[in-house]
């Protein structure tokens, strides 16, 4: 790129930004009017987050409900996962986050406009507009953990949840050094107060931690499958594969159960996991030796992008010497989208491609 050409990029991006109109938000009769799905989206953020008008989850959800735009169905969603106005309903809030997963809230910039105006009355708002201002070049990190941890002193499940993310090691966040005893301690409050990831990720860091001060190893192990149990079953996607991969091949105090590990990566499956697809092909081609059910499965994952589902159908299909040229469109297509090839099939193939 020439540097005439930077300079009018960088010229073209400073006077969109210049000139940028302000966001207007418009007043709560003027969008009643208006009844569009964009005005009961806003009429649904104006009564999530309380903007002009007292803080409401019921509006908000009946906003949402009517409005067929995206982030309506995100905050739906959202109001589903934390039982804002509602049941907390995980498997019905996964439905909705997918109607909108390829939506940015970038899209809608009332939004932030609604967070700045109401960050400083409300618990919501202030977690919100802190965890969705990370990409930008002014946040601080140590102001936001250290405003997190005011903020949970109201016990919002969201604000436990995103302390608990900062502190652990499996988070990869970069600004504050990992403390997974500390991550356990806001998972478990956010946990004990119904909230599902949490749930989950607080088996984790049990099943991580070597030494526990307040109970034995043995203890921290019966936690953890207690934990992935309960958000397993209240519909976390990660706890529902875990606990259906604990069953298949076994685990400190679970035997194995192939009845069991079937039925909750069928669960997972159901909310439109790809990844349970996978393991669905392995219980059946490994375990119960279902050659039919388990290419199906498998073929279902590899056409939803699962690298790993490739390489097993291209091994499937060299150790079985059934389709030498399906083997190699599998292995390829494994390669290109990042796998590694650890049983070395790469050799294996071109053995049999140079007969």
């Amino acid at each position: 790129m020439s540097n005439l050409f930077k300079i009018a990029i960088l010229l073209l991006t400073f006077f969109t930004h210049a000139t940028e109109k302000p966001v207007h938000l418009k007043t709560v009769e003027e969008l009643t009017q208006e009844n569009s799905s964009y005005s009961n989206l806003m009429l649904g953020l104006y009564n999530e987050f309380g903007y002009s008008i007292p803080q409401n989850f019921e509006k908000a959800k009946f906003h949402y409900e009517i409005s067929a735009h995206p982030m309506s169905f995100d905050r739906l969603g959202f109001l589903y996962n934390s039982g804002y106005g509602v049941e907390v309903d995980l498997k019905k809030a996964n439905s909705l986050y997918m109607v909108a997963i390829d939506f940015h809230p970038d899209l809608v910039p009332e939004y932030i406009e609604i967070l700045k105006e109401t960050k400083s009355h409300n618990v919501e708002a202030e977690w919100v507009y802190l965890s969705y201002t990370q990409d930008d070049e002014t946040w601080d990190c140590d102001y936001a953990i250290n405003r997190f941890e005011e903020l949970a002193k109201s016990n919002n499940v969201w604000v436990l949840y995103q302390l608990g993310h900062a502190y652990s090691s499996n988070s990869g966040v970069k600004c504050r050094k990992p403390d997974d005893k500390k991550a356990k301690q806001f998972y478990e409050k956010a946990a004990n107060l119904g909230h599902p990831q949490s749930m989950n990720n607080l088996s984790v860091i049990l099943t991580k931690l070597k030494e526990n001060p307040l109970s034995s190893k043995e203890d921290s192990q019966v936690d953890s499958l207690y934990w992935l149990k309960k958000a397993a079953v209240t519909g976390v996607i990660k706890s529902q594969i875990n606990l259906g991969l604990k069953y298949l091949y076994g685990a400190t105090y679970l035997e194995k159960d192939i009845e069991k590990s079937l039925y909750w990566l069928s669960e997972a499956r159901n909310q439109g996991s790809s990844w349970s697809k996978f393991y669905l092909g392995i219980a059946y081609l490994r375990v119960l030796k279902d050659k039919e059910k388990g290419l199906e499965f498998m073929k279902e994952a590899s056409g939803e992008d699962i690298c790993r589902a490739d390489y097993e159908l291209s091994r499937y299909y060299l150790d079985n010497q059934t389709n030498v040229k399906e083997a190699k469109a599998y292995f390829d297509a494994s390669q290109k989208n990042g796998c590694k090839d650890p049983n070395n099939l790469e050799s294996r193939l071109l053995k049999l491609v140079n007969k």
